[in-house]
């Protein structure tokens, strides 16, 4: 039990009122000042025998939900003692947001109580609600009776993610019909899968010579990697100059949204491995390197995205791109703020062992100058910088490399679909 204010008011007046009977003898104030103790201990034997036994269960639905989306808490309360409880106040407190107040009036007896409240869902993060914490106080506000009942509640708020459209097979990926672009195809650490006729634009050193003077015409290895595409996301962690909060949110929603493109296409034919790469800062370390499939679950590569945090000694993503060595190709996907060209021009140079590249980096412009509707973006010349508001994108003369720049307000499932597209058409 722990006195209210007002508690601490009235035992303080009782001994100022004692000595104010004793120095100018005033039986009133004596009988004041025995009445306010004796208040006070009456307070204390009442909210001892009516302490509220009460039982509390929490409920939160969803658990695991994306930024904006609702969520809905859920308290059940009810009186698991003989008496009625006194008015309750219910608190509980959450990590990042605040404290939750919740007034109940008296239960009787068996008698149960179900309140609700919307938890706000604007930050990703994972959200601890923790224990409800009961207050009771005596009828007269002097004291007040505190204890901890249920347990604590986390929620995981997943970064907002657009719906990306499914990227074409890109300059230097393989089909069936098109020629073979990329270096990696010829490297022994592919896995054979068959033999097929050679077409026109193969590369000559994967022709299978033995099986060619057999047949009498060109004979073509087909390896086992090419047909599975592989997608390193690629996530920039640092903390600098152009690289604010609201710009890193972005950089995260649009990894989301490349991996929820993925899961997507988990049971299409263009299913393959994907792996979300980031690095400890000042070491060697790389977290993430492993691939998995889509048909699997993406639950650790949405919770590292739902807890990742932006680190001052991160190293950048020219940096962790060389720690990851000769390692398997396929597609690249950067998600980092605002580059310098001679970073850009270092990171085209970086990823070359890659088949496709794609950097997502986001421009600040003011709020006055954006609208809510991206505008159509156009192509630039190479490692130039936006200079306006409008989303742009530069695509390369190297093979399979497009920088997509968008800014703060644009939808990034619209200027996707439009720099993709007009990225990967041949030039007349």
């Amino acid at each position: 039990m722990r006195l209210t204010k007002r508690g601490v008011a009235l035992l303080a007046a009782s001994p100022v009122l004692a000595c104010g009977a004793w120095l100018f003898g005033l039986p009133e104030a004596a009988v004041l000042s025995v009445g306010a103790a004796l208040l006070v201990v009456t307070a204390a034997v009442w909210l001892r025998f009516h302490s509220p036994q009460i039982e509390i269960q929490r409920s939160a639905l969803p658990i695991r939900l994306r930024v904006g989306q609702p969520c809905s808490v859920q308290l059940s309360t009810s009186n698991a003692g003989r008496r009625r409880t006194a008015v309750l106040v219910l608190s509980m407190r959450v990590s990042g947001i605040g404290t939750i107040w919740i007034h109940l009036a008296p239960l009787r007896r068996s008698e149960r109580n179900i309140s609700s409240y919307n938890l706000p869902t604007q930050q990703r993060g994972r959200v601890v609600i923790e224990p409800t914490r009961v207050e009771a106080q005596d009828p007269f506000g002097l004291l007040s009776s505190f204890r901890s009942v249920g347990e604590a509640t986390s929620i995981l708020i997943l970064p907002r993610f657009w719906s990306l459209s499914p990227l074409d097979v890109a300059v230097g990926e393989q089909n069936q019909t098109a020629a073979l672009h990329s270096e990696r195809s010829a490297r022994p650490s592919d896995e054979f899968a068959s033999l097929r006729d050679y077409l026109p634009g193969d590369d000559v050193r994967r022709i299978h010579w033995p099986s060619t003077a057999r047949a009498g015409r060109p004979v073509m290895r087909q390896f086992e990697n090419p047909w599975q595409h592989r997608t390193t996301v690629l996530l920039d962690l640092r903390s600098t100059t152009g690289f604010d909060s609201a710009a890193f949110e972005r950089a995260v929603s649009a990894a989301a949204s490349v991996i929820e493109l993925a899961a997507r296409e988990g049971g299409s034919a263009h299913a393959g491995l994907i792996r979300l790469v980031t690095a400890r800062p000042r070491g060697s370390l790389l977290l993430g390197t492993e691939f998995i499939t889509p048909s699997e679950t993406l639950d650790p590569l949405h919770f590292r995205l739902a807890l990742a945090e932006q680190l001052p000694d991160a190293p950048s993503p020219l940096e962790i791109l060389q720690l990851l060595g000769p390692q398997v190709g396929g597609r690249l996907i950067i998600c980092s703020g605002t580059t310098t060209e001679a970073e850009i021009a270092d990171l085209q140079r970086g990823s070359q062992r890659f088949s496709s590249r794609i950097l997502l980096t986001g421009s600040k412009t003011p709020a006055s100058q954006d609208s809510d509707v991206p505008e159509s973006s156009h192509s630039r010349p190479t490692n130039s910088r936006p200079t306006n508001s409008r989303t742009t994108y530069t695509r390369s003369t190297q093979s399979g490399w497009l920088h997509l720049d968008w800014t703060q307000r644009a939808e990034l499932d619209r200027v996707w679909a439009e720099a993709t597209r007009r990225s990967w058409e041949k030039t007349p």
